[in-house]
């Protein structure tokens, strides 16, 4: 699944779609806009149609109780990072997150305990951080 089809959610879906053993089975933004443009990119992949949430602030959670999800992809504003991966790992289904984890350190100490509570696979989407030039800073 993918929570956010703004930008960011348009090119991390992109990239899903190289992947013949990905499939998309739900989508979730609160801007009608951004998901109509998702389900063209889908459609124009030749895949299926996914369920689609939306309607609230909310609707992320209603994604996660999806039965067919094994992984979501969040690619919301930076302050609903923390609390939807929480939930995410909490519902035993792995988190890709683009960065940052969470706005304070608490909430990147939650995502650590909620991942090691779980045992949820998380993966924070950031490879900057392993540039030569980065690393040798």
């Amino acid at each position: 699944g993918v929570i956010g089809t703004g930008m960011r959610g348009q090119v991390l879906l992109s990239e899903l779609l190289k992947h013949d053993g990905v499939d998309v089975v739900a989508l979730c933004d609160i801007e009608r806009f951004m998901l109509d443009r998702a389900l063209a990119t889908l459609a124009g992949a030749g895949r299926p149609v996914p369920r689609v949430f939306t309607g609230s602030d909310g609707a992320w959670r209603d994604l996660l109780s999806d039965a067919r999800l094994d992984a979501v992809l969040i690619a919301t504003p930076w302050e609903l990072h923390a609390p939807m991966a929480i939930a995410a790992m909490e519902a035993k289904v792995a988190v890709g997150c683009e960065v940052v984890a969470g706005i304070t350190l608490d909430d990147h100490w939650a995502v650590l305990r909620a991942q090691q509570r779980t045992g949820t696979p998380y993966m924070l989407l950031e490879n900057v951080c392993y540039r030569r030039d980065v690393l040798a800073c």
